[in-house]
């Protein structure tokens, strides 16, 4: 059994059912906290931000400890206003361009000030979000990135230095670890002035990639390796719906994220099956098994807690790539997963 081990998990939910929450034997969850001003530097909260703070706030009075994520680059998902999928910034407009020194001064600041706001509701840090997928790179360029990843690093250290801080990665694509997490990798965590304390792995394995659990050990070691630092499963989970009901007149625009968004179905499956929610519940328990078994690994965060109303990246209500990766539903009703998860965490990690 794993002692200390970080239960974690993506909640995603305003107001959920606490006792269930509670009751999977979470430990900690991972949320997310926005740009903290809305007009310039030091000037005007935006709502978001207080929001955001105040949920914090909730989270430690329901006895769950924090990893607290700052701002992606941005992101590329569905804009109801402009009926098409596009690149939304991460940050507020009024900071101008990655091309200017002003944007990674403002950049910083606001680390700063959310580290500040925080104090010592937190220590674990996630510094953007999946800087090496497409879908968060969007327009930005490598050089940027760099210095994006650099500037929020020394920012939060130099306003906590005892806050303990990392990135998360896609990393896979297809069977195999791409070059661009490779290549991110060696750049931020070979560099001995970037004091990373961690490294964080997203993995989908029989959903966005092909394969299973057996996938999470070769990726886990070969970046415990390449980072010389321990690892937190920042994401994973596994989808309960293979495919929207064909019948279905869906508005098919011109571009998507990717080909699930498409089809309305998953390309790839664990063990050949379509997903169901029983087959979450032997994934849940096969990848715990393997967390639990990696010397490197200090954490995991399951996604998620609850099914979602509408797809994110495409906007359709009944599109299975963003709706179906809860242990509870939409109204919180319990799925197999939620008995795999909770019952396995216990086992493995006290």
């Amino acid at each position: 059994m794993r002692k200390d081990h970080m239960v974690g998990l993506c909640l995603h939910h305003d107001a959920p059912d606490w006792d269930k929450v509670r009751g999977l034997g979470t430990k900690w969850v991972r949320h997310g906290i926005p740009y903290p001003w809305a007009d310039r530097v030091n000037g005007t909260y935006s709502e978001a931000f207080l929001k955001a703070v105040g949920y914090l706030k909730v989270l430690k009075r329901q006895g769950i400890n924090v990893l607290v994520s700052t701002p992606a680059m941005g992101s590329t998902r569905y804009d109801k206003a402009v009926g098409d999928t596009v690149w939304h910034p991460g940050y507020p407009a009024w900071m101008g361009s990655m091309d200017e020194d002003f944007y990674y001064e403002a950049l910083a600041e606001g680390i700063k000030e959310i580290v500040r706001v925080v104090g010592d509701d937190a220590t674990f840090y996630q510094l953007g979000n999946e800087p090496d997928f497409g879908v968060f790179i969007g327009p930005v360029t490598r050089e940027q990135n760099v210095r994006f990843n650099k500037t929020s690093i020394l920012a939060l250290k130099e306003a906590g230095p005892d806050k303990k801080a990392g990135i998360n990665l896609a990393g896979v694509a297809g069977e195999h670890i791409t070059e661009y997490a490779l290549w991110l990798t060696k750049t931020l965590y070979r560099d001995e002035a970037l004091p990373y304390d961690w490294l964080g792995l997203d993995g989908y394995f029989g959903c966005w990639q092909p394969g299973g659990p057996e996938n999470w050990k070769p990726y886990m070691d070969t970046m415990a390796e390449l980072s010389q630092k321990p690892l937190i499963i920042s994401e994973w989970g596994y989808g309960t719906n293979y495919e929207a009901p064909f019948e279905k007149d869906f508005k098919r625009i011109e571009y998507y994220n990717n080909i699930n968004c498409k089809t309305k179905r998953w390309e790839n499956m664990w063990k050949g099956q379509k997903h169901t929610p029983e087959l979450q519940a032997d994934f849940i328990r096969e990848c715990l098994r393997i967390f639990a078994d990696h010397p490197a690994c200090i954490g995991n965060f399951f996604f998620r807690y609850s099914d979602a109303e509408v797809c994110w990246q495409c906007g359709e209500h009944d599109c299975p790539t963003e709706t179906h990766w809860g242990v509870v539903g939409v109204n919180e009703e319990i799925k197999p997963g939620y008995a795999a998860l909770r019952d396995a965490s216990r086992e493995l990690f006290d």
